[in-house]
């Protein structure tokens, strides 16, 4: 579930109440500090591959004593929410800032040829990388040459292709098509270290089962953990 572009580094980026747009915000400032150990002296930069999860989604389900339903969050299961699309409109900017602004690894205006951007094939994951894209380019691209001149067209919004393919065909982010990845989700249950795990948090699931109203095994405690982790 993760949408990939071309470039090398992952960020974590808190929320904000503004975007920040200008060069001289404490956001922005902060990055250019960066850029001495980004850019070594006498080294250019000629490649970068990125990867980053999908926004905060609604939940694919409720536990049964929830006191919650899924319409209580807008959008249909598993759907990217509004505070994911902002999380990926903050993420483009300060990926902008250091690819554009910082390293000039890339025009501040969409070309194909400089990009590549590939998501899983699901909706949320669609939308995130579609919304990265949103603030990545938002002020370099010209209007009546990259995006329409028309009154109606949404702001500075240029179309920019992610490629997606269904899970059963994924060879890039799947690893139920990874021979070692699966045997070692049959291997590690049998370890000590995960007998040893379990019997440390024993008592947080059994907490777990008896006000959530689910079943919760050491096998999906296992299965829930190491698909957090990846």
């Amino acid at each position: 579930m993760v949408a990939m572009i071309l470039f090398y580094f992952l960020f974590l980026l808190p929320l904000a109440s503004a975007y920040p747009l200008e060069a001289d915000t404490a956001a922005v400032n902060e990055e250019t500090s960066e850029a001495s150990w980004i850019k070594p002296a006498g080294k250019k930069l000629i490649f970068a591959l990125a990867l980053w999860r999908h926004g905060a989604r609604a939940p694919n389900q409720m536990y049964p004593t929830s006191l919650n339903s899924i319409e209580d969050f807008i959008q249909e299961e598993g759907e990217l929410l509004e505070k994911g699309m902002e999380e990926h409109f903050l993420l483009g900017l300060r990926l902008r800032q250091r690819y554009i602004k910082q390293l000039s690894l890339v025009s501040p205006r969409f070309r194909s040829k400089e990009v590549s951007i590939r998501s899983t094939g699901y909706n949320r994951t669609i939308a995130s990388a579609l919304t990265n894209f949103v603030s990545f380019y938002f002020t370099g691209n010209v209007k009546g040459k990259d995006y329409p001149g028309s009154i109606f067209w949404p702001g500075y919004y240029t179309p920019v292709p992610v490629y997606a393919v269904q899970w059963k065909d994924e060879d890039l982010f799947n690893y139920l098509r990874c021979p070692r990845a699966l045997d070692l989700n049959v291997l590690i249950p049998q370890t000590p270290e995960f007998a040893a795990f379990v019997a440390e948090y024993q008592p947080l699931l059994a907490y777990l089962n008896n006000y959530s109203g689910m079943t919760i095994t050491n096998s999906s405690a296992y299965a829930n953990l190491n698909v957090a982790y990846r």
